[in-house]
């Protein structure tokens, strides 16, 4: 079944590019920012993305000069960079499939069917059961990164080509005899894929292999109501957790209901309560214990003064 969503918004979204070359694309100047540019975006369609295919050196301050072309401007590839009057250097590419793409594994996955079926599989090993059929569905979205490194001291004044390879020139001379004295800026170019890109499956909350991480302060929350407040009830935990999502966006448009960072399962609900009860009886324990040890302390040297305050 192929589903098409299509992306109807009349303004583009921010999704936190340093500079926004067309609604579904831009830089920023750092791998940090890139990550942040991906999640945002992942949340915000509610898709998930995995890594394809990386050059070694992508997002690393170690680069060879020598081998990569200056530029001004290129089209080749799905990462288009657009004259702007600064010279750049290709130095990687990346590339994030839907996590519904291709089936890299999918010749071995054959031949591990056809050795399980001829028999020959080794008595020993025991034999996978998966209850989920693969994720793999042969969807084309992709997110496609392209890191360059910019020389802005060498601007373009005459933009012909007697003058770009003046500049070419000048650039490989200094970075050969003295690097140091130049300035080199990188930027990370990024191409997201739009939503009715996505083919043959489901997309957003009707996605049963779609897994969303915990917004940090909601899991927080639900430590503070567990170990301070005493609530062992996830249908009253998941209400404190709405108004408090309620809190954070005040004045604000709040995130979609389908949204599992902000509004999480009731199951998902428990298994944080579970874990901040086991925290809290942990930290109960090294507290007596260090009670303890100071009460025998004072004992022992009753000259000394000791504080201790439980948290």
């Amino acid at each position: 079944m192929e589903i098409h969503i299509l992306d109807d918004t009349e303004e583009p979204i921010d999704y936190g590019f340093t500079q926004q070359i067309a609604p579904n694309s831009g830089f920023c100047e750092s791998l940090a920012a890139a990550n942040e540019i991906i999640r945002n975006y992942q949340e915000k369609t509610l898709t998930k993305f995995s890594i394809c295919k990386s050059c070694k050196n992508f997002g690393q301050k170690d680069w060879q000069s020598g081998r990569h072309l200056i530029s001004f401007e290129s089209d080749r590839g799905n990462v288009r960079i657009p004259f702007d009057g600064i010279p750049f250097m290709v130095i990687g590419t990346k590339v994030l499939q839907c996590q519904h793409g291709k089936d890299s594994h999918k010749r071995s996955k054959e031949r591990y069917r056809e050795i399980k079926e001829s028999g020959n599989y080794p008595p020993n090993k025991k034999p996978r059961v998966l209850t989920n059929p693969t994720k793999k569905m042969d969807c084309p979205a992709a997110i496609h990164l392209r890191e360059v490194v910019t020389f802005p001291q060498f601007p373009v004044k005459k933009d012909t080509a007697r003058y770009r390879r003046k500049i070419s020139c000048d650039i490989r001379a200094l970075l050969k005899n003295d690097p140091s004295q130049i300035q080199m800026d990188r930027r990370i170019y990024i191409v997201l894929p739009f939503i009715n890109e996505h083919r043959f499956h489901l997309i957003g909350q009707c996605n049963p292999n779609l897994k969303q991480i915990m917004d940090p302060d909601i899991v927080e929350k639900i430590y503070e109501q567990v170990s301070l407040h005493g609530v062992d009830n996830a249908d009253e935990m998941t209400q404190i957790l709405k108004r408090f999502v309620a809190e954070i966006f005040a004045g604000k448009k709040l995130p979609p209901v389908s949204s599992k960072k902000y509004y999480p399962s009731k199951r998902d609900v428990k298994e944080e309560m579970t874990k901040a009860l086991a925290t809290f009886r942990e930290s109960k324990y090294i507290c007596s214990s260090m009670n303890q040890q100071v009460v025998q302390w004072v004992e022992k040297q009753p000259e000394n003064f000791v504080y201790f305050h439980p948290h």
